[in-house]
């Protein structure tokens, strides 16, 4: 089995790269990729980052097996809307993991911001 651990889906704001939904599945039947994870272009805000977060949801939704998302908020958003941003996506959207951008978030890992990632617990019965 091949699975690609790094993909995109949406408009990334640090980068200027719009990652789309064909170019996800070329990319797939291209390289012979069974599944990817796929995380958001780099946002700022919140609502892009749920707009975005739904998106690689529906795309999962539809073609399970093949997708599955990984939350990546800003960390520098308030800590109420990082977590519930976060444990929405694990909870509701059933994404199988989280990542921090340390150079596109401008974010220290080892830093208040940084921490949220590793501070936040799901609860009984979520990944």
């Amino acid at each position: 089995m091949i699975v690609d651990t790094h993909t995109h889906l949406g408009f990334d704001e640090v980068f200027d790269e719009d990652f789309t939904e064909d170019a996800l599945l070329a990319s797939q039947e291209q390289n012979r990729i069974d599944c990817s994870l796929v995380q958001p272009g780099t946002v700022h805000d919140l609502g892009s980052a749920q707009r975005q977060h739904d998106a690689i949801a529906d795309l999962a939704a539809r073609l399970p097996t093949r997708f599955y998302g990984i939350a990546n908020p800003n960390p520098h958003l308030p800590d109420r809307e990082y977590t519930r941003e976060v444990l929405r996506c694990i909870e509701e959207l059933a994404f199988v993991g989280l990542k921090i951008h340390p150079f596109a978030h401008a974010v220290n890992p080892l830093g208040r911001h940084g921490q949220a990632a590793f501070r936040l617990e799901t609860r009984p019965g979520t990944p």
